[in-house]
């Protein structure tokens, strides 16, 4: 296999990492996990990474994502509080139902997002994050 390549248990193992994550600092919502840019110690492994980004319309997004040293973020959840919506962002080497695909990395991954619109909800979140887990066997 191609190396970068993100199969779809790789990204079913990835989603897992990211339900650990949530289920450990047992957050109601993206915004309530402290903001975590990184530091020195986990650039050379893979790790969950919370940020505040800017968004659509001069907005800001809480985002987490799972970062892979030399395969980028290959998922990443998004709520915009002031938008309305979230959006689960992902790599993988085939379309997954229910994404939109709209670019392709260095490595070949198709570059996918669902959006859902009306709805910060943590739990939607976690709920489309198990169903890619459960594709992923």
């Amino acid at each position: 296999m191609k190396e970068g390549v993100i199969t779809r248990k790789e990204l079913g193992r990835i989603a897992e990492g990211l339900l650990a994550y949530l289920k450990e600092h047992k957050s109601q919502k993206l915004s309530d996990l402290e903001i975590d840019l990184g530091d020195e110690k986990v650039a050379t492994k893979e790790h969950v990474m919370v940020q505040l980004r800017p968004s659509n319309f001069n907005t800001i997004a809480n985002v987490i994502s799972y970062v892979i040293p030399g395969k980028g973020i290959p998922l990443e959840c998004w709520t915009n509080e002031t938008l309305n919506y979230s959006r689960i962002m992902l790599k993988c080497e085939s379309e997954i139902p229910h994404y939109v695909p709209f670019t392709a990395d260095d490595f070949g991954n198709i570059v996918q997002y669902q959006e859902m619109q009306n709805s910060i909800s943590l739990s939607k979140i976690k709920f489309e994050l198990e169903k890619l887990v459960k594709n992923a066997q």
